[in-house]
């Protein structure tokens, strides 16, 4: 396998080998060709590991090619979102609005940390700025940045070098790209930033009149009820 210096390794050598968020790194948009060769050069003795919160059945059926006779551990759906995670919608249809909420949260609550996922990387450097004037220690991670600047990013977050890390779904691409991309599985994995280790967490969604249908369709698909208004909406 390449490398340099003391990186490379012989895959020959492997006794086991874990892809996590196995979903993205088997899907053709994301690294399934370098997973695939990989998984070629592995002996097959080599134990191969899978971890996501979520699948779809072309996945899984990908990934029971590569791995012959697997063990498989699945999740139902209702009970993939935690219980020990609150979620909650609060109603906001503007983005001035929904910072207003946001600085009536801080204004009301101690929050520790937060992680602030935003629609477009536009939204976030704009609620960076906001942030920062009103006095918060916010970090922004963004698909400007390059492996070792969002590594520093995450670990000055992790050591609560700031409070506020804001981020997008979409930080390593070069578009600014609108929310409707996002989807259940990308609710699941953001909202799974929280309650880590059976802590308590709380999700707080910041939701508009166009959100009305995806708030439904998580609902729908993971067999739940959230709905629960801070600010109810209008009648």
């Amino acid at each position: 396998m390449r490398g340099t210096g003391p990186y490379r390794l012989d895959p020959q050598s492997l006794q086991m080998f874990v892809l996590d968020e196995a979903d993205i790194m088997m899907e053709e948009s994301g690294f399934l060709n370098t997973s695939r060769r990989i998984v070629q050069k592995l002996p097959k003795t080599c134990q191969l590991l899978l971890f996501s919160a979520t699948y779809d059945e072309e996945v899984i059926d990908f990934a029971r090619t590569i791995i012959p006779d697997p063990v498989e551990f699945r999740v139902r759906r209702n009970q993939l979102t935690l219980t020990n995670i609150k979620q909650v919608y609060l109603f906001a249809p503007t983005t001035e609005e929904k910072y207003d909420r946001l600085t009536e949260i801080y204004g009301s609550f101690h929050v520790g940390q937060a992680i602030i996922f935003c629609a477009t990387r536009r939204e976030a450097s704009w609620l960076q700025r906001q942030m920062t004037r009103d006095g918060h220690k916010v970090v922004l991670l963004s698909g400007e940045l390059d492996v070792r600047q969002r590594e520093a990013v995450i670990e000055d977050f992790r050591k609560a070098n700031f409070r506020v890390l804001i981020t997008t779904n979409l930080c390593s691409r070069g578009l600014d790209v609108p929310q409707g991309r996002v989807d259940c599985e990308t609710y699941l994995h953001r909202i799974g930033r929280s309650g880590r280790f059976g802590k308590g967490g709380l999700a707080i969604n910041f939701a508009g009149p166009d959100d009305e249908n995806l708030l439904q369709q998580i609902e729908n698909h993971f067999g739940k009820n959230y709905k629960f208004f801070l600010h109810p909406p209008p009648p």
